[in-house]
Parts: structure tokens; sequence; C-alpha cells
């Protein structure tokens, strides 16, 4: 018959296997690796979202993309998500 002892570190063992195996999971994801992100800002120059880049894009930016809207510039750097991207975006100057 099972003692209390026994039983406890049973569940123990079985507890550290789950979190051994979500760890694995988490650091193995694909989200935990930097790829190119678009970074989106309004007129205003605040950040409105993020999305993966365009196939063939490069890191750099602010792009003028509309006249107004969620979308008129586009920023785009290298992280892992949009968390990365900066909160207020200044307009590049005019080219002379």
């Amino acid at each position: 018959m099972p003692t209390a002892t026994n039983l406890m570190a049973t569940k123990l063992k079985t507890k550290y296997r789950a979190s051994f195996f979500v760890l694995a999971l988490v650091v193995s994801s694909p989200a935990a690796h930097a790829g190119l992100i678009t970074c989106w800002y309004n007129e205003y120059q605040k950040f409105t979202g993020a999305d993966s880049a365009a196939p063939g894009a490069t890191a750099g930016g602010p792009v003028r993309v509309s006249e107004s809207g969620d979308y008129t510039w586009a920023y785009t750097i290298e992280a892992p998500d949009g968390t990365s991207c900066p909160s207020d975006m200044p307009k590049p100057k005019p080219k002379n």
C-alpha cells in the first residue's frame, strides 16, 4: 500500500514533468525568435499596431504609406513581436 510520502513524491514528479514540458514549448516556440516586424503609426506618430513584415522587406524606416489613418507610417524592425515597437515614432525630416 502506498504511503503518504510516496504519493506526495509521485505528485511532485508529475508536476515537475508538466512544468518542464510547458517550459520546453515556450522556449522552442517561434514567437521567442526575432524576425522582421512592421510597426504601424498614425499621422500623429502614435503606435497603432504591428504585423509580420512583407516578404523581402528590410529593417528601416519610417516610410510614409498614406496621408492619414492608422497606417500612415511603417517602421520595420527585427523583434520577436509587436511589443518591441516604440510607442511614438517621429516623422522623418522632409528631403530638401
